[in-house]
């Protein structure tokens, strides 16, 4: 640190844990005369440096999550934030206040299925059959009926694992801990895993709009749209008719 430090003092472009420093401690909520006091320590960038640089992070990134949703399936999920500024000189027009707003994050799977041109129209047509055949109590019980003994094996695994995993059995000395009876049930669906399925999550720009009504939420999704490019009236008929999106809030 302190070789980095004297490069750093040399020239200011022998920086790169000054810009790893900055950015962390900036999105760890480091003020701003903390900033200026690391940054004449040559310990890392300055305030105006970094707020600069995460601004162009993060319109790349929304660059990239727009990029995205043209080829992949997509869902937003959102929710309420409560942010308190603090200010380290109070007077009458500079108090610390307390924030609230909202927070959406876009979620991208690679490799999942992609969804029909004309899945909406099917949606509709489904909708359409349900109600007029809705599901009777009946209906449901024998649902869960038919689910049950699935459910029951891996209830049951679940509830031994708790016993398994408890520090006081030590599962390692146990002389039948590879018997297949204490081997997880086979799984009904398994989901694909690995590298290649992580799912991609992008943090859209948080707004000042806590969505305490329907009138706010229908704020919030239109500002969210705005801000993916979807603000024209084309593009949110295109959008309507030709994609199927789960938005996720309360």
């Amino acid at each position: 640190m302190v070789i980095a430090m004297l490069c750093y003092s040399r020239t200011h472009h022998a920086n790169k844990i000054q810009k790893l420093f900055a950015i962390y401690l900036k999105f760890c909520g480091l003020s701003a005369k903390a900033f200026d006091t690391l940054h004449a320590l040559a310990i890392m960038m300055s305030h105006k440096w970094t707020a600069d640089h995460v601004v162009k992070m993060s319109e790349a990134s929304m660059k990239e999550v727009t990029r995205q949703m043209q080829v992949y399936p997509w869902l937003i999920s959102y929710d309420n934030i409560n942010i308190p500024f603090r200010v380290f000189s109070q007077r009458l027009n500079n108090k610390d206040t307390f924030g609230s707003g909202a927070a959406a994050t876009v979620y991208i799977k690679r490799h999942a299925k992609p969804l029909t041109a004309d899945i909406n129209r099917e949606l509709q047509a489904c909708r359409a059959v349900g109600i007029k055949n809705p599901l009777s109590a009946l209906d449901i019980l024998d649902i869960g009926q038919k689910a049950e003994l699935r459910i029951r094996d891996h209830t049951i695994y679940h509830i031994l694992q708790f016993l398994l995993d408890a520090p006081e059995f030590a599962l390692h000395s146990y002389q039948h801990r590879d018997d297949t009876l204490l081997c997880p049930p086979n799984p009904v669906h398994a989901l694909p895993h690995g590298p290649e399925h992580v799912t991609l999550q992008y943090l859209l720009g948080s707004l000042n709009i806590p969505e305490v009504s329907y009138a706010d939420n229908e704020w919030l999704v239109d500002q969210w749209l705005h801000q993916l490019g979807i603000d024209t009236p084309e593009a949110r008929q295109q959008l309507s008719q030709n994609k199927v999106i789960t938005w996720v809030g309360d």
